[in-house]
């Protein structure tokens, strides 16, 4: 940050910042949907004992893959600190760092000096980056794709840099920026894609002067030189992005037709990828979204008979993503959810416009003082309802992780989770933003260095943990499916569409079952079909720990001498 700040600016700054980091260290753990997943795959790369827990179910693969760049940095910090958990906030909060100042350094990577460092509205830009920090997807325990966001900006800005400028040092930052992208997500970087050709199209249209030339774009040779110019820094990235394409093509189910088109308008007007996790039903990320389109209207405003610049690519690329969100299925670029995902990138990108554009179109909007002061505030009690929430979900973690002292080194578990969105002490759901509790088998195989059954990550080709030839994910016992898609939020049809050619309840290859941890049901539950299944599982498990605090939790460990077999009584419920 420039000298020229003010003690009091620094004050301010540092104080924006430690309540930023507020909600990622309020409690003992982060309460996320995928987030033990990563957790636990960063841990096998770094940890030799964890790793050879888990080395009969899973291998390493050391591709070039999207989503390396959240791993790298947990694996740098598991070897400084050996400490997963720690790991964890360290790396998350050196992502909401980078995103709190991504809009600012992308200002300095476009503009240079041109600015005024210790201006009000390069305080502003800051407040403006806030409310992305824990969107949805950030409680879904997206933890590469989250990181790619503010890499994306940084990306994109550097691209407009080596527009103006084409020379080598720009190139080569444009490079970085692409490999960022590409290394942080795959759908960041498909957008950085998006962006690039919707900024070569605007200053061909709009004719916007470039530094080699006083003249604006106008013949078509100059555009095809552009065009081929502007690809060089990317050839690198775009080569590696098209050989993930080639090996992941096939490797999700269809989800293409889950979402309507009407369901996806009403999801995009609604903010749905910024929702406040179980706490304002999307009230905070409604008000956010009117903020800035009401900022964004007021600029517009003042921008009419002004010549279009470079930063207006954002806007042309803001525009590009409301159809790209309304179109996209689900499963492109890495994973479900997509059609959720992309939706952020449309307000990420309009509030980066906002960032950028020269002062003299959008600086009266950050320059009145009573503005900024309400839109800190708005930003703190934003914070604040994080930070509530993500203490009373860690809180049910802790029960449960409390009922898994017996498990053993070296062993393996099953989770069956009953309840995965944990429960308020009147029975209503503790979150409606994601399943935190889905996949905490993943923390106790971290904390215990056992192997997690039920780690769905390793059976894609876009992360560098996977399952063996000889082992398939998802392989399940059909009733344990339907346990599943009660509690877990999945349907029937999405879990028995994955082949399964491993029961791990019989011990087929690698299939031993030493636990069965059962998530959200005490002994005393009346919940008939957790009834069912605790007298087949007993038949040969027996219950060595439990929990009766929210959301209730129970480790059933093989009885001693017993053979994995199946109880006879679960194969008799397989099929409803």
């Amino acid at each position: 940050m420039p000298a020229r700040w003010s003690p009091a600016r620094w004050g301010l700054l540092a104080a924006l910042s430690a309540a930023l980091l507020i909600p990622i260290w309020v409690a003992g753990y982060v309460p996320t949907l995928d987030g033990p997943i990563h957790l636990n795959i960063a841990a096998m790369l770094a940890r030799p004992s964890l790793a050879a827990a888990s080395n009969q179910l899973f291998s390493v693969g050391l591709h070039p893959e999207p989503n390396w760049a959240i791993y790298a940095l947990l694996w740098l910090f598991l070897r400084v600190f050996d400490n997963v958990f720690l790991a964890e906030k360290l790396a998350l909060s050196l992502y909401a760092l980078l995103f709190l100042f991504s809009f600012h350094w992308a200002n300095r990577i476009l503009h240079g000096d041109r600015e005024s460092p210790g201006s009000d509205f390069s305080w502003a830009r800051l407040l403006l980056a806030v409310p992305f920090v824990y969107s949805a997807i950030f409680y879904y325990g997206f933890y590469n794709f989250i990181f790619s966001l503010p890499l994306l900006i940084l990306a994109t800005a550097t691209y407009l840099r080596f527009l103006k400028a084409q020379d080598l040092r720009t190139a080569a930052w444009a490079t970085l920026g692409g490999l960022g992208a590409y290394f942080g997500h795959a759908t960041s970087f498909g957008v950085l894609g998006v962006f690039v050709a919707v900024s070569l199209l605007t200053v061909w249209l709009a004719r916007i002067p470039l530094t080699d030339s006083a003249a604006p774009s106008r013949s078509l040779s100059r555009l095809v030189r552009l065009t081929w110019c502007s690809a060089l820094p990317y050839l690198v990235p775009v080569a590696l992005f098209l050989s993930f394409l080639e090996r992941n093509s096939d490797t999700h189910l269809d989800y293409a037709n889950f979402w309507t088109f009407g369901q996806r308008v009403k999801s995009l007007v609604s903010m749905s990828s910024m929702q406040i996790n179980g706490v304002g039903d999307m009230a905070v990320a409604l008000l956010f979204g009117l903020l800035l389109g009401v900022a964004a209207g007021l600029a517009l405003w003042r921008w009419r008979g002004r010549r279009i610049g470079l930063e207006d690519c954002y806007l042309s690329a803001t525009v590009a993503m409301i159809a790209v969100a309304l179109l996209l299925p689900d499963t492109m670029f890495g994973g479900g959810y997509t059609a959720i995902r992309v939706q952020i990138y449309v307000y990420l990108l309009l509030a980066a416009w906002l960032a950028l554009k020269p002062e003299v179109v959008t600086q009266p909007l950050f320059t009145w003082r009573p503005a900024i002061a309400a839109f800190a505030s708005f930003c703190l009690v934003a914070i604040a309802v994080h930070a509530y929430a993500i203490r009373g979900m860690s809180e049910q973690i802790g029960n449960v992780m409390a009922a898994t002292h017996q498990v053993q080194p070296g062993t393996t578990v099953l989770p069956v989770v009953f309840d995965s969105w944990g429960v308020e002490r009147d029975g209503r759901r503790s979150s409606r933003g994601d399943q935190f509790l889905l996949n905490l088998a993943s923390l106790v195989a971290v904390e215990r260095n056992a192997a997690q059954l039920r780690l769905y990550q390793a059976s894609t080709l876009n992360f560098p943990v996977r399952y063996r030839d000889e082992v398939t994910p998802y392989t399940y016992l059909p009733y344990v499916l339907n346990v599943l898609a009660k509690g877990g939020g999945y349907t029937r049809e999405e879990l028995t569409a994955i082949p399964r050619q491993i029961d791990y309840y019989t011990g087929v290859a690698m299939g031993r079952v030493d636990y069965v941890l059962v998530v959200g049901r005490t002994p005393g539950s009346q919940d008939p079909d957790f009834q069912q299944f605790r007298r087949d599982l007993e038949a040969r498990y027996v219950a060595v720990s439990r929990t009766d605090a929210r959301p209730g939790a129970i480790l059933y460990a093989r009885r001693h001498g017993d053979g994995p077999d199946a109880p006879t009584g679960l194969h008799a419920r397989a099929e409803p």
